[in-house]
């Protein structure tokens, strides 16, 4: 898992360094002024899905997921080379939560599917020339799929962990059980026996 972050960091540290920081600045620019309105379309839609609605009531996204979507964006989007190793870090935290609260992978990957399309039509409404739109837009959804894949794996990893943990817990339970039914038996074997031989 070390190993697989590190290419990743490689190749997000890539992506930063090889795009015009002009374009860069741009996408940024377009992150600050609309991550609010994409925080609430993206909940909006996100909602719709019985299956994800069940994991999203109305008060968490009002009081906490909004807020944190916005951040979210603006931090991916406005990603500078110094950046990179700490919002690995950010997509693997948010992983291990996803996970411990048993939110399907399946949703968080329609959810990133919902914030591009939502995307494109903010970045090509800009006042940027064709060329610009098209390069924020390449450089932005690249930034997105980078965070989706180490979100994505980390989730994996955490959510196999937690299942593991669950199943030693299972295990570990199942044997208290058995050794506690084993020593009733054997005492109740021993009463029996005194008994008998009263």
């Amino acid at each position: 898992m070390e190993m697989y972050f590190k290419r990743m960091k490689d190749e997000w540290t890539g992506l930063v360094e090889q795009a015009d920081p002009l374009i860069r600045a741009k996408a940024a620019e377009i992150a600050v002024a609309h991550a609010h309105y994409l925080s609430i379309e993206f909940y909006r839609i996100v909602r719709i899905d019985p299956h994800a609605e069940e994991f999203l009531s109305n008060e968490q996204v009002e009081r906490q997921l909004k807020s944190a979507m916005e951040r979210w964006i603006i931090n991916v989007l406005s990603a500078q080379v110094d950046d990179v190793e700490r919002l690995i870090q950010i997509q693997h935290t948010v992983a291990e939560v996803h996970a411990r609260i048993g939110i399907p992978v399946e949703i968080v990957e329609m959810g990133f599917r919902v914030l591009k399309k939502i995307l494109y039509p903010v970045i090509f409404s800009s006042d940027y020339s064709a060329a610009e739109k098209l390069q924020v837009y390449h450089f932005s959804i690249n930034s997105i799929d980078i965070a989706m894949e180490v979100m994505t794996r980390a989730f994996t990893f955490s959510d196999s962990s937690a299942s593991k943990e669950d199943e030693n817990y299972r295990i570990f339970s199942l044997l208290g059980k058995r050794r506690r039914r084993k020593r009733t038996a054997n005492s109740l074997n021993t009463f029996m026996g005194n008994r008998y031989y009263l």
